[in-house]
C-alpha cells in the first residue's frame, strides 16, 4: 500500500468516526483531504458524497457520485447506494433550486448508467415491496418530466399553495370590528412603546440604506403607531447630518384585513391633509381639528362635526372612484381593496339610522374604574405570577395615598368633595373618617388610570355624565350647554341631577353618532347570531384614555407645536389631541417628498405571501417588498402567535442589524404563568430553542408584560447549528399532532386561539429547508405522515390551554399513531403546491397529482340544534376552531360521537370507524354556519368514491368537541367552481 494510500484511508477512517458521531461537516472535512491525497480511488468521493447528502448540499453530493462513478465501477453494493443517494440528491437539489438544467446536461451519462443499476434490482422484494431505489428512481423521472418550463411551474405552484387558507374558519366569518385601541403609541423609529427603547440607528447607515426605510403595520386598525412612527422620523430625519438628509425615504405600509378599519384611516387622513392645506378660514380649521378629534377618539359629535365627517366620507368615495385615485401625493391605496373600502365609506354616508342617543345608551354608564387594575385583579383566570405583578403596581401608590389622607385636615378634605355648606370642621373629618376607604379607592384609581388632576380629572367627570368630549374653546358659541363645564373644569363640585339630565337630553337631541365607528356587517347582521349584541359597537369605557395616551406620547417625542398649542385646562382632550396630530402634520410637511402612506386591505399572512412570491401586482414595482422594521400590535394572538410570526412575517424583513418584528399580547395576558410558557404554547419551543428551530433571533420575549421582538438571522443556518434531527422529528411530531387533535382554548375571557391547520404545517416544512434543515429530513418525516407509519412518544395534549412548559417532556410508550384519516387533506395540498416546494415528496398512490383535478365543493348545511346561541356564547364564533368530518355512516356510532372519538382514532384504539372511511379536514375553504354554507377542497376522484358509497359530511368545533351540522349526503354535494385561472 503506498504512503499515500495509507494517509487517505487514515483520513478515511477518521471521517467515518465523525459521521458516526452526526459530524458531518468535520466528516466532509475529512473525505475531501482523503480524496485530494488519493484521486484516483472511487471510495473516497462515495464518502464524501454521503457526508454532503446529509448536510443538504445535495449538488456537491451529485457531483462528488459522478467523479466516484467515474473513477470506476464500484462493487455492485456500493453501485447501488451511490445509485439510489443521486436519484435523492437530484430530486432534492431540483426541487430546491440547488441543481440546475447544465448540472442535468454535465451529468446526463453518468445519471443514466447510475439509473441502469437500480432498474436491474428485483423489481419488488419478496414481500411484495418496490425497493427504496426504484422508489426513488420513479420519483425523479417524475420531477425530470417537468421539462425546461419548471422555473414556472414552480412559481405557479408556490401561488396555488398561498392561496390555501392556512387557519382554520370559524363558525361565523363575519370581521369583528376594533376601532379604537387601547395601547400606547410607539415609534418604530424609537422603540416598541416608552419601557421598550429599541432605536433604530439611522445614523449608521448608507445613503442608499437611508432611501430604503420601511415599515410594516399589520392590523393597523386606528394606525396610532404610524402617526408616532411619522413624529419619530421626522425626529430622526431632523438628527441626520444635512448631507445624509435629501437621501432618507420612509415608506409605512399600513394593513388590516378589515375595510372599514381602512376606510376609518382614510378619513383621518383626508381630515389631516384638509387641516395643513394653505390659506384655511379661522372657524373651518377650528371645525376641522374638532371633526378630527371627534372622528379619531370620540363616540358621538356636534352637527357641525357630523356634517364635516359627512362632506370628508363622500369626498374621499369620488376620489377613490377616479382612476388612479385622487389622493395627496404622499398617500396611496392599493387598488384590489378599493372596492370593500368604498362599500364601507358608502354605509357611513348619509346614515341617519344611528343616533348619539342609541350610542349612549350602548355604550352604558360604565367608567374607567370597570376596566382598572383593582377590577382585573377580581378576574378569576388571572395566573398567581400576573396577579403578582398587578399588586405590585398598586402598593407603592396605595400606600403614598393612604399616608396623605392620614395627613389631611378639613380643608383638604372639602377640596377632594366633603364640600356640604352645612358642615363645620368636625363633620368635616367625622365625614372623612366613615368614607375613607372610598376616598382612598378614587384616589388610586385617578392615579392608575393617569387622570389625576389637573390635566384630565375634570373632563373624565363631564363625559362620565355627557359622553361627549369638550370641544375647544373657539367653538364654544356652538354649545350653550358649555357654560356648565366652565364653571366646574376640575370636576370637584358634584352636578346636581337635574342639570345631569338636562345636559344628556342635549346631547342626545342635537349630537350625531361617529359613523366611522360602525361595519355594516358587524352593527347590522350581528344580531342574527352574536348575542348580547344591539348593532352598536362595544366602545372603550374610558374616554380619557386616549388623550392621556396622547399627552404621555406628546411630553415624551417633546412635540413642539410652535406655540399653537398651550396647555390649556379649558379643553384639555382637544389639546393632548391636537398636540400630538400637530406633530403628525409636521412630519408630514417636513417630509414632503421623501415619505409615502401606502393601504392594503388583507390578512397579514396572505398578503405577505404576495410580496415573497412577487403576486402583489396592483402595488407600484417601486414599493417595497421587505421591510426595516414591522410592528403587528397583538395581532399574533389571533394568528398561531410566534410560531407564524417566525415562518411568515420575520422572511419579510430586510437584512439590517436593527431589523425586527414585533408585536405584543393584549387578548389574555394575565393567563400566562410566564413568558416562556406564551411562547412554548405556540412554538412548542423553549424561547431558547426558537432560534435553532426557527431561524430567527428573540430579541425580547416579553409576551405577559411587554413586547416580543424577533430578528432576522442569515440563512441558511450551519448544520451545527441547528436541532439534531431526532430533535427536529419529535419537535415536527408535536406540531403535527397538536394541530390534528387541539386543545381546549378556554374561557371567554382567557381563551387561547391556536388556528393553524394542516396547510400551515407543511408551510413550516417549506419554511425550515430554508432555515438550513436538510431536504431528506423533512421529506422522509412527510413521507412517514403520507404513507401512514409514524410511531411516535407523542401524545395530543387534551387539556385547556395555555400548554404548560412540562409538556416539553411529556411522552407515552411509542406506539404506531393512525394519521390515515387526515390523509385526503394533503391531496389537495400536494397536487397545488408539489411542484414548488424545495424538496421532493412521493404521495401516495390513489393521489393525483394534477392540481385541476382538485374541486371545491359547496354544500348546504342544516344545523344539528335550532338555537346554537347559548353554546355560541361560551364559544365564540370567530375562533378558529372549525372542521370537517367526511365518514361512511356507521350503526356504531352518530356524528356526535365520531367527533368524540377523533382523539381516539388517532391513537389507533377505534376499532371504528374502520380504515378507509372516515376523513378529517382542517383546512375548510370557507364556514358560514349563520348562512348555512360550507365549503371544501378534495379530489374530484375521492368525492366520486364517497358518493358511490354514501358517505356524508358534518361540520365540527374542536373546543367543545360537537358536530354543530347534521350529516349531509354526498349526493348533495356540489362543485362550486374550477380552479381559478393564474395570472
Amino acid at each position: 500500500m503506498s504512503s499515500a494510500k495509507q494517509k487517505a484511508d487514515e483520513l478515511k477512517d477518521k471521517g467515518n468516526a465523525a459521521f458516526k458521531e452526526g459530524k458531518m461537516l468535520e466528516a466532509s472535512k475529512l473525505y475531501a483531504k482523503a480524496e485530494e491525497v488519493a484521486p484516483k480511488e472511487h471510495v473516497y468521493p462515495a464518502n464524501l458524497s454521503a457526508a454532503l447528502y446529509e448536510m443538504g448540499d445535495y449538488a456537491g453530493s451529485m457531483e462528488a457520485i459522478a467523479r466516484s462513478w467515474r473513477l470506476s465501477t464500484p462493487n455492485p453494493n456500493l453501485a447501488l447506494r451511490l445509485s439510489t443517494r443521486a436519484a435523492k440528491a437530484l430530486a432534492h437539489g431540483v426541487r430546491g433550486d440547488s441543481i440546475g438544467a447544465q448540472v442535468l446536461v454535465n451529468y446526463a451519462q453518468v445519471i443514466e448508467q447510475l439509473q441502469t443499476v437500480a432498474s436491474q434490482q428485483e423489481s419488488v422484494t419478496g414481500e411484495g415491496v418496490e425497493p427504496e431505489s426504484a422508489r426513488v428512481w420513479r420519483e425523479w423521472r417524475a420531477i425530470a418530466q417537468e421539462g425546461d418550463d419548471r422555473s414556472s411551474a414552480a412559481h405557479e405552484a408556490r401561488v396555488r399553495f398561498a392561496g390555501i387558507p392556512i387557519v382554520r374558519p370559524g363558525v361565523n366569518p363575519m370581521l369583528q370590528y376594533y376601532t379604537v385601541g387601547q395601547d400606547e403609541m410607539l415609534s418604530l423609529f424609537d422603540d416598541w412603546g416608552p419601557r421598550d427603547p429599541y432605536p433604530l440607528r439611522i445614523s449608521t447607515l448608507s445613503k442608499a440604506r437611508l432611501s430604503e426605510l420601511s415599515f410594516l403595520f399589520g392590523g393597523v386598525g386606528d394606525a396610532r403607531n404610524v402617526y408616532a412612527t411619522l413624529v419619530g422620523g421626522h425626529r430622526a430625519y431632523k438628527a441626520l447630518p444635512k448631507d445624509k438628509r435629501s437621501a432618507m425615504r420612509m415608506h409605512l405600509t399600513m394593513l388590516d384585513i378589515h375595510p372599514s378599519a381602512l376606510a376609518r384611516d382614510l378619513v383621518i387622513l383626508m381630515l389631516l391633509n384638509d387641516c395643513m392645506a394653505p390659506n384655511v378660514a379661522p372657524e373651518v380649521l377650528a371645525e376641522t381639528k374638532a371633526t378630527l378629534m371627534y372622528t379619531y377618539g370620540g363616540a358621538i359629535m356636534p352637527p357641525y362635526a357630523h356634517a364635516r365627517q359627512q362632506k370628508t366620507i363622500k369626498s374621499l368615495m369620488e376620489r377613490l372612484a377616479a382612476v388612479p385615485p385622487r389622493l395627496p401625493p404622499w398617500l396611496h391605496v392599493s387598488r384590489d381593496g378599493i372596492p370593500a373600502i368604498r362599500a364601507s365609506l358608502a354605509y357611513w354616508a348619509d346614515n341617519t339610522a344611528k343616533t348619539a342617543r342609541d350610542m349612549i345608551a350602548a355604550s352604558g354608564g360604565s367608567t374607567a374604574k370597570e376596566t382598572s387594575i383593582l377590577q382585573m385583579l377580581q378576574f378569576p383566570g388571572l395566573t398567581p405570577s400576573y396577579r403578582a405583578i398587578l399588586q405590585a403596581r398598586i402598593d407603592r401608590p396605595l400606600r403614598q395615598i393612604n399616608s396623605a389622607v392620614d395627613a389631611w385636615g378639613p380643608d383638604q378634605a372639602r377640596a377632594a368633595g366633603l364640600n356640604d355648606p352645612a358642615w363645620d370642621d368636625a363633620r368635616v373629618m367625622k365625614e372623612l373618617k366613615s368614607r375613607r376607604g372610598k376616598i382612598v379607592e378614587t384616589l388610586l384609581e385617578e392615579h392608575l388610570s393617569g387622570n389625576a388632576p389637573p390635566r384630565l380629572s375634570g373632563e373624565a367627570v363631564w363625559f362620565q355624565m355627557t359622553r361627549g368630549l369638550v370641544p375647544p374653546k373657539e367653538l364654544w358659541p356652538k354649545h350653550p350647554e358649555i357654560e356648565h363645564w366652565n364653571k366646574n373644569r376640575n370636576g370637584l363640585a358634584p352636578y346636581p341631577d337635574w342639570l345631569k339630565t338636562q345636559l344628556k337630553a342635549t346631547i342626545e337631541n342635537s349630537w350625531k353618532a361617529n359613523m366611522t365607528l360602525f361595519d355594516r356587517e358587524y352593527s347590522e347582521l350581528s344580531n342574527k347570531s352574536l348575542p348580547n349584541c344591539k348593532g352598536y359597537p362595544d366602545l372603550p369605557p374610558d374616554g380619557m384614555n386616549l388623550p392621556r395616551l396622547f399627552d404621555a406620547f406628546n411630553r415624551r417625542f417633546g412635540i413642539d407645536t410652535g406655540g399653537e398649542l398651550r396647555a390649556d385646562p379649558e379643553s384639555p382632550a382637544y389639546t393632548h389631541t391636537m398636540r400630538f396630530f400637530q406633530g403628525v402634520m409636521n412630519a408630514l410637511k417636513a417630509l414632503e417628498g421623501s415619505v409615502k402612506l401606502e393601504i392594503i386591505c388583507g390578512g397579514l399572512m396572505e398578503e405577505l405571501g404576495k410580496l415573497r412570491l412577487g403576486t402583489d401586482t396592483t402595488r407600484p414595482a417601486k414599493f417595497p417588498r421587505t421591510f426595516t422594521r414591522a410592528y403587528l400590535s397583538n395581532v399574533p394572538d389571533y394568528t398561531h402567535g410566534v410560531l407564524n410570526t417566525a415562518i411568515f412575517v420575520v422572511p419579510c424583513l430586510q437584512r439590517l442589524p436593527d431589523s425586527a418584528v414585533g408585536s405584543n399580547c393584549l387578548m389574555n395576558s394575565g393567563i400566562w404563568q410566564n413568558d416562556d410558557e406564551f411562547c412554548h404554547n405556540y412554538s412548542l419551543l423553549h424561547p431558547r430553542d426558537v432560534p435553532r428551530f426557527l431561524g430567527c433571533d428573540t430579541i425580547r420575549m416579553d409576551g405577559v408584560m411587554g413586547i416580543v421582538s424577533l430578528g432576522k438571522k442569515t440563512l441558511p443556518l450551519p448544520l451545527a447549528e441547528l436541532a439534531t434531527r431526532p430533535e427536529l422529528t419529535r419537535w415536527l411530531t408535536r406540531v403535527l399532532i397538536y394541530i390534528c387533535v387541539p386543545g381546549t382554548p378556554g374561557m371567554q375571557m382567557a381563551r387561547v386561539r391556536m388556528p393553524n391547520n394542516l396547510v400551515a404545517f407543511v408551510h413550516l416544512l417549506v419554511h425550515l429547508r430554508t432555515v438550513g434543515y436538510p431536504a431528506h429530513w423533512l421529506s422522509e418525516f412527510l413521507q412517514t405522515i403520507l404513507s401512514d407509519t409514524l410511531t411516535t412518544d407523542v401524545a395530543p395534549y387534551l387539556g385547556t390551554f395555555p400548554i404548560p412548559l412540562s409538556d416539553l417532556s411529556r411522552s407515552v410508550p411509542p406506539r404506531r399513531v393512525r394519521l390515515e384519516p387526515w390523509l385526503a387533506e394533503f391531496e389537495p395540498i400536494f397536487a397545488s403546491a408539489q411542484a414548488g416546494l424545495p424538496f421532493a415528496v412521493q404521495v401516495p398512490s390513489g393521489f393525483t397529482t394534477a392540481h385541476d383535478e382538485i374541486g371545491i365543493y359547496d354544500a348546504v348545511v342544516q344545523l344539528s340544534a335550532p338555537d346554537l346561541g347559548p353554546r355560541f356564547a361560551t364559544a365564540p364564533v370567530q375562533d378558529n376552531v372549525v372542521g370537517i368530518v367526511l365518514y361512511q355512516p356507521s350503526k356504531a356510532f352518530t356524528a356526535s360521537s365520531l367527533v368524540r372519538l377523533i382523539p381516539t382514532i388517532l391513537e389507533g384504539r377505534a376499532t371504528e370507524p374502520r380504515r378507509g372511511t372516515v376523513c378529517i379536514l382542517s383546512s375548510p375553504q370557507m364556514v358560514d354556519i349563520p348562512g348555512r354554507k360550507v365549503g371544501w377542497r378534495l379530489s374530484r376522484d375521492r368525492v366520486r368514491r364517497m358518493r358511490e358509497e354514501g358517505w356524508v359530511m358534518v361540520v365540527y368545533r374542536t373546543d367543545n368537541h360537537e358536530a354543530i351540522t347534521l350529516p349531509l349526503p354526498a349526493s348533495k354535494w356540489l362543485e362550486l367552481m374550477d380552479e381559478p385561472e393564474l395570472d
